[in-house]
């Protein structure tokens, strides 16, 4: 990794950069064709549950912080000028966010929300924008649960440069160099094994293999990994074959308008990587190829697709590896007036914050506005949101403490997620990797055990059947999988520091 970016004296904005301007020659205008993205507001999984039972994923809060706003200031500050957000589950509630938010003013920005409640993949998702024919050139695909800082402008250039020369280079996928033990303890991804031509960077295979120990299934002593099969003819074809799993799939691409037809076309393509991408690399008759680019050493890029990655994402973001996308440079939530500042070891405070003269507030953790630290009480490595109540002697550790929630004197919570409205009466405990929903309220001395998820939401039944990019994940209060936990040991995780 390089070296985090310092603080700053005075904070840095992140202004859009539109290519263009509205307005001018009228033939000028309708020549040229902004820079587009889609944006996936809805991951068709359920790692999420019980909260997206009653939110959407993209509206969840990551260091007081919606989603979609760092997915959204990521695409406007690389001169994206036209998104297209499609939305699925609680669509009414991302369209009254947007709508009320300052990207539906952005000059040069344009947001539009594409809603269907019927479609239960990706793939789904894409065939309904095609038939839309909003897409007129090459654009961005990407979650609404997205954090980058990367410079997506070098991988466009690179892209649109190979298109000039090669109609059939379809997509370019973005990948980040990193560390076996970064990729799967802390981000909790699969082992990704991807073959390559290194002399023109064309993906020749993509395997996505389960972590052992991950999906329900426990970890055995020696347990190897399934062996990797390539296609014999690969080794004909391309002299130079490049076997790379040291690279993290960003889930940012640059597409084609052909990928949509070619959802349109095989209504078996229901998820982007498992169908779409495996199978464009095995018909290789067709002629479509899908090309890698590669990160920068001060590039960031992931998906928050499950809790671990939450919490890995949320300390990257302390940490200040996503500058400038950090607390104390106030340009999050776009529009809305934040007064963070920041002190050594990553402690982001705003105004208007009442810490007790007898409480703790350790390295790593971020507070909001209105929150109120009682005396005696430690806070280490967490986030506490805006009006949230900490009360005397409570202990809080790598913990995600959302706005407005109390928690009463004495009360124990240890890597663990507390949603809005939620309290925690005295002498109450929150296990490691708990997950406590909207407006429950744990009685005085009760306690939540490990990886326990209790919600007021009816908890639906998941079938078998069900598919998606991610594990099914059910938000029953007797689930408790490690794999899918928050909370890890200090060795395992970056919980214990802040860079």
């Amino acid at each position: 990794r390089a070296k985090p970016r310092p603080a700053q004296t005075r904070p840095a904005v992140m202004p859009s950069k539109p290519i263009g301007a509205r307005g001018g020659n009228p033939a000028a205008a309708e020549a040229k064709v902004p820079l587009q993205a889609v944006v996936l507001a809805d991951s068709f999984a359920q790692r999420f549950r019980p909260i997206t039972l009653e939110r959407p994923k993209v509206l969840v809060p990551l260091v007081n912080v919606p989603l979609i706003e760092y997915t959204l200031e990521f695409l406007a500050s690389n001169g994206v000028e036209e998104v297209f957000v499609f939305c699925c589950a609680h669509a009414q509630q991302i369209t009254d966010y947007i709508e009320s938010s300052a990207w539906a003013a952005v000059p040069g920005f344009a947001v539009h929300m594409i809603v269907s409640t019927a479609c239960i993949s990706a793939g789904e998702a894409l065939r309904l924008i095609d038939h839309r024919h909003v897409v007129r050139a090459d654009f961005i695909l990407v979650s609404g649960d997205t954090v980058a800082n990367m410079d997506l402008r070098r991988a466009l250039d690179v892209h649109r440069t190979r298109r000039a020369t090669e109609k059939l280079a379809v997509m370019t996928m973005c990948f980040k160099p990193l560390t076996q033990q970064h990729r799967e303890e802390l981000l909790g991804e699969s082992n990704l094994v991807i073959a390559l031509d290194p002399t023109i960077g064309r993906i020749l295979h993509y395997d996505e293999n389960p972590i052992p120990g991950v999906g329900g299934k426990d970890r055995r002593p020696g347990q190897k990994l399934p062996p990797l099969a390539l296609d014999a003819a690969l080794f004909s074809d391309h002299p130079n074959v490049q076997v790379r799993t040291d690279l993290q799939d960003c889930h940012v691409d640059i597409c084609a308008p052909e990928v949509l037809y070619l959802f349109t076309d095989n209504f078996d393509y229901q998820q982007l990587r498992r169908d779409f991408v495996v199978g464009t690399l095995n018909e290789r008759e067709l002629g479509n190829n899908i090309y890698a680019h590669e990160l920068g050493a001060g590039e960031y890029a992931a998906r928050v697709h499950n809790l671990r990655t939450y919490d890995a994402v949320s300390r990257d973001v302390i940490g200040r590896w996503v500058y400038p996308m950090t607390p104390d440079v106030n340009c999050l939530p776009r529009g809305v007036p934040t007064t963070y500042t920041h002190t050594w070891p990553h402690r982001y405070a705003e105004a208007n914050v009442n810490v007790d003269a007898a409480a703790v507030v350790g390295a790593g953790t971020v507070l909001g506005e209105g929150c109120v630290i009682g005396p005696g009480a430690v806070v280490t490595h967490s986030v506490i949101g805006r009006g949230a109540v900490v009360g005397a002697d409570c202990r809080v550790d790598g913990s995600y403490i959302m706005a407005g929630v109390r928690l009463g004197a004495g009360s124990r919570v240890t890597a663990a997620l507390v949603c809005e409205g939620a309290v925690v009466h005295a002498g109450a405990t929150v296990g490691r990797g708990a997950v406590i929903s909207y407006n429950v309220v744990l009685g005085a001395g009760h306690v939540a055990p490990d990886y326990a998820r209790l919600s007021l939401a009816q908890q639906p039944e998941v079938g078998e059947d069900d598919d998606s990019d991610d594990e099914l994940e059910v938000g029953s209060l007797s689930e408790r999988r490690v794999s899918m936990s928050i909370g890890r040991n200090a060795s395992n995780s970056s919980l214990g520091g802040g860079g």
